[in-house]
């Protein structure tokens, strides 16, 4: 359940970015058993043309309600799209933004959600795709959505990763965020785009939980630089070998940009994964509280884990 008390007439439709809005939903320590806990909805923003709004809205959700719950319930990512779904039309009835799908990350240390991160995606050549391991111990498509990527979309639903193969099976094997440019040139990317109407030219694989000592499954971002998901999407990770809950400020090394961000400040990217480290879960960045890079307004950190250790970082900047 969700209610918001921001009047959505004044806000405005127009993003830059395929994200234009989040959700971020957190299961407090005292709730991890998952047959009684809740999640709460921690903040939503609203990402436009020109700025980035607070929505002043409340809410919870048991496991398999809503897509947060949903996304905690199948431990795995969630695509909801389609004109009759109603939880759609509430998200968009309420921030008042033109939101075609909404796409649910549960976020996990160890075997334990932490957080649920809920974008809301507008118009633009995209596509998203949930690998989830089948039966022959493969990596198969169970979740999609796609705009301007018929053939692909086609060819998706006939191909399987094994481990170690192409981007999804690179990611599912060892359990770390990939970030892959121009992957139409890159040797482990088997797919083609040569009969669609859009070439995207950035893909993201992002492991997501554990299962069997892997990831549990694997979510792949794909999109041009017509309208990216953000402005700016980068991976970092942490030097230290084995950072633990006591490291207080685990350093980071700078691993891949989809832009470059040369002329950022070094200590800017150090205070951020103090932060993570601090919170140990999803950490938004917004100009009210951090000094942003220069032209940004608002930033997602997603950590990822090994075991209970914070290894890597996806930071999505708006």
């Amino acid at each position: 359940m969700m209610t918001m008390t921001e009047d959505p007439s004044t806000m405005t439709s127009e993003s830059l970015t395929l994200i234009n809005y989040v959700e971020v939903w957190t299961l407090p320590e005292s709730d991890e058993d998952e047959s009684s806990g809740v999640l709460h909805l921690e903040q939503t923003f609203a990402i436009d043309h020109d700025q980035m709004r607070k929505l002043d809205m409340t809410g919870h959700n048991a496991p398999g309600e809503g897509i947060a719950g949903s996304a905690w319930k199948q431990k795995a990512p969630v695509i909801l799209q389609g004109e009759n779904s109603a939880v759609l039309q509430h998200v968009r009835n309420t921030s008042g933004l033109p939101i075609r799908a909404l796409l649910a990350v549960p976020v996990y240390s160890d075997y334990s959600l932490i957080n649920v991160v809920v974008f809301g995606l507008t118009d633009g050549h995209a596509g998203i795709e949930i690998w989830s391991r089948d039966d022959r111990d493969e990596l198969a498509i169970t979740g999609s959505y796609y705009e301007g990527l018929e053939s692909f979309e086609y060819i998706s639903q006939h191909v399987r990763f094994p481990k170690g193969a192409g981007v999804p099976g690179c990611c599912w094997k060892d359990g770390v965020p990939r970030l892959v440019s121009n992957p139409q040139a890159a040797p482990n990317f088997i797919r083609s785009f040569d009969r669609d109407a859009a070439t995207p030219d950035l893909c993201v694989g992002l492991p997501v939980g554990r299962d069997y000592g892997f990831a549990g499954s694997v979510l792949l971002l794909l999109s041009d630089t017509l309208k990216p998901f953000a402005r700016s999407f980068n991976l970092w990770k942490c030097k230290s070998s084995a950072p633990s809950k006591e490291e207080s400020n685990p350093p980071i090394k700078f691993l891949s940009s989809s832009l470059d961000t040369s002329d950022f400040d070094p200590g800017w990217f150090q205070t951020v994964c103090d932060q993570v480290a601090a919170k140990r879960g999803v950490v938004l960045l917004t100009t009210e509280s951090n000094e942003m890079p220069y032209g940004y307004r608002f930033g997602v950190v997603i950590p990822f884990f090994a075991n209970d250790a914070i290894k890597d970082l996806a930071v999505l900047l708006f």
